[in-house]
C-alpha cells in the first residue's frame, strides 16, 4: 500500500501493519488520542514528508515498533510524540531528519537494530526553531540501503492493463477519521 499524499484525523490508530508493507509519503495527521502507526512482524514501513501532530505521552506512541521484525524508516517528518521501539526484535528502523518535540522523542527499549539521524527538536524561547538532538544507534552502509530502499523504489506509476492475478488497489482522495483503526494492512 502506498499513500502518496493525504490527511488524516482522529483516529484510535492511523495504521496497523503486520506482515505487509506500507508507504506513507506527504500527509498531515492530527488526533487526540491513540498512536498514528504501529508495526510488527516482518513489515516494511516508510513514512516520509509527514506531519504527525499527536500529544505526547499519551498511553500509545505515535509510533509503535513492538518486537519489530521487519524494516522501516521514518525519514523528515515533523512528529509532536514518541518513537517507541520495544521488545524483543531483529528488524531495522531508521529515524532520520525527523523533528520532534523534546530529546526524549526517540525510544529504544529493544534488541532491534535503531538508529536516530540527523534529529532535531522543537525550541522554544524568543520564538521557534529546532535543536539537535544527538544521533543514536549504530549503522553501516548495508542497513541505509535496506531501510531506504522502500522511499527510493515506490513512486506513483502511471495506471494501466495488470496480468492476470495481479491485484492493484489506489484510493484517491479519501478521508480516513474517527474510526478505531484508519487502515489495518495484513499480508
Amino acid at each position: 500500500m502506498n499513500i502518496f499524499s493525504g490527511a488524516s484525523s482522529n483516529n484510535a490508530s492511523c495504521y496497523s501493519v503486520s506482515g505487509g508493507r506500507l508507504l506513507v509519503r506527504d500527509t498531515w495527521y492530527e488526533g487526540r488520542g491513540g498512536g498514528f502507526l504501529s508495526a510488527s512482524d516482518g513489515s516494511t514501513v516508510t513514512v516520509t514528508g509527514s506531519r504527525v501532530a499527536l500529544a505526547y505521552g499519551l498511553s500509545s506512541p505515535a509510533f509503535d515498533f513492538a518486537r519489530f521484525t521487519g524494516i522501516a524508516a521514518l525519514l523528515a517528518d515533523s512528529e509532536e510524540d514518541r518513537v517507541v521501539v520495544s521488545g524483543p526484535g531483529t528488524g531495522k528502523l531508521l529515524v532520520a531528519g525527523v523533528v520532534g518535540p523534546n530529546r526524549y522523542y526517540f525510544q529504544n527499549q529493544s534488541s532491534a537494530q535503531a538508529v536516530l539521524l540527523n534529529g532535531k527538536r522543537v525550541s522554544r524561547g524568543l520564538g521557534m526553531g529546532s535543536t539537535t538532538v544527538s544521533n543514536q544507534g549504530n549503522y553501516d552502509s548495508d542497513f541505509l540501503r535496506a531501510t531506504l530502499a522502500q522511499t527510493r523504489r515506490e513512486l506513483p506509476a502511471a495506471i494501466g492493463d495488470l496480468p492476470a492475478g495481479v491485484t492493484d488497489v489506489r484510493l484517491c482522495r479519501v478521508a480516513i477519521a474517527g474510526f478505531a483503526v484508519g487502515l489495518h494492512i495484513v499480508a
